[in-house]
Formats: C-alpha cells, sequence, structure tokens
C-alpha cells in the first residue's frame, strides 16, 4: 500500500461480537466466541468470505487465503497498518455514527461529482459541519 507523509493507513472493516451483561448462559457465550476466534476456526470463516474478511491478529497474516486467489495477495498487507473507525480516537457511539452515516465516503463524492468537478470546498464544508453535529454534542 502506498504511505503519505505520516505513514500508511486502511480502515478495516470491524466485526463486533460480545456477550453481555444479561445474557442467561454467559460462560457458554463467552466459550462460543474463543472457540469462533480460535485461528483455525477463524480462518474457515476467511476462506468461505473469499478473502472479503481478514484475520485481525498477527497471527492471521499468513491466512491461506491470500494464497488461494493471485487477486487477495494484495489485501494482505491491509490488516496491519489498518486502524478502527474513528482512530486515534477510542471505539464509540459518536465515531460509530460517523462510520453508518457515510460521512466521509460522501465527502469524496460529492467532491468528485460530475466527471470530477465536484465543488470540493463544499464538500469537505459539509463534512466538517456533519462530523461536529456529531462530536461536539455531549
Amino acid at each position: 500500500m502506498p504511505a503519505g507523509p505520516k505513514g500508511t493507513f486502511a480502515m478495516n472493516l470491524i466485526f463486533n461480537h460480545a456477550v453481555m451483561k444479561w445474557s442467561p448462559d454467559a460462560e457458554t457465550a463467552r466459550a462460543m466466541l474463543l472457540h469462533l476466534m480460535d485461528k483455525d476456526q477463524y480462518q474457515k470463516w476467511t476462506m468461505i468470505a473469499s478473502g472479503y474478511n481478514a484475520g485481525p491478529f498477527e497471527a492471521l497474516h499468513n491466512d491461506p487465503v491470500f494464497a488461494s486467489d493471485p487477486k487477495l495477495k494484495a489485501f494482505q498487507d491491509v490488516v496491519a497498518p489498518g486502524k478502527w473507525p474513528g482512530w486515534p480516537a477510542m471505539p464509540s457511539k459518536k465515531t460509530a455514527q460517523a462510520q453508518t452515516q457515510f460521512i466521509v465516503a460522501d465527502m469524496f463524492a460529492k467532491a468528485l461529482a460530475n466527471g470530477g468537478t465536484g465543488d470540493i470546498e463544499a464538500a469537505i464544508t459539509a463534512a466538517e459541519t456533519s462530523l461536529k453535529a456529531i462530536f461536539e454534542r455531549p
């Protein structure tokens, strides 16, 4: 992946698993999550997903899925520099809202509209306004 002046960054796709406090069988749920995240088990998931998902740990860097199709090899190095949505801030309701409302993606779409002649300044201003509305409220 190409690097900018501050390094290489990518936004990883995040899948969350949790055991709720009110779960009637929390120990079984925790055991299931540990089973799902076991390297051998997780690699079955990544293989079925045909490279759409990548393992979140260094132990999965050499996942066989990357060798299963030459087109997937380029994605092998995407996970390591990957960040969660909102980074460097910690994950939160606000960072999740900013992501799920596609604010940054919409900014780029608006800036590149009409064959690349979109109003870049207006797109940035709209994104900034939307993000401030999320992050500046209590």
